[in-house]
């Protein structure tokens, strides 16, 4: 699978989610979170998938979030896709997990 890693996408900006405005509704859903805390590998802007894809090879559950692969629910920018992601984060085995952040700066920071 192809992906062109030159994606733009434009808002206005009183369409984009602000976190920090929403900051009582994030407390309560990361204090409410009674889903599995089983996810061993976590990819943020996954691209391609290579590194979901190796986890995956090695045994372990993992799940991969991208613009590319859903622009609603993997869009930082949206309600939806930030709350998707923050999902994905509690979803992590507590203290017994690998997870990927791709860092503009260059190179990739992993936990």
């Amino acid at each position: 699978m192809a992906f062109d890693h030159n994606v733009r996408i434009v808002f206005p900006e009183d369409s984009t989610f602000d976190a920090s405005k929403n900051l009582d509704e994030i407390h309560t859903r990361v204090q409410d979170f009674k889903g599995p805390r089983d996810l061993q590998s976590l990819d943020l802007f996954a691209g391609s998938g290579n590194f979901e894809a190796q986890c995956e090879k090695n045994g372990l559950t993992s799940a991969g979030y991208d613009i590319l692969r859903d622009p609603t629910n993997n869009n930082l920018l949206t309600k939806e896709g930030f709350f998707q992601a923050l999902l994905l984060v509690l979803s992590l085995v507590p203290g017994r997990s690998t997870w990927q952040l791709f860092n503009p700066r260059g190179g990739v920071l992993i936990g």
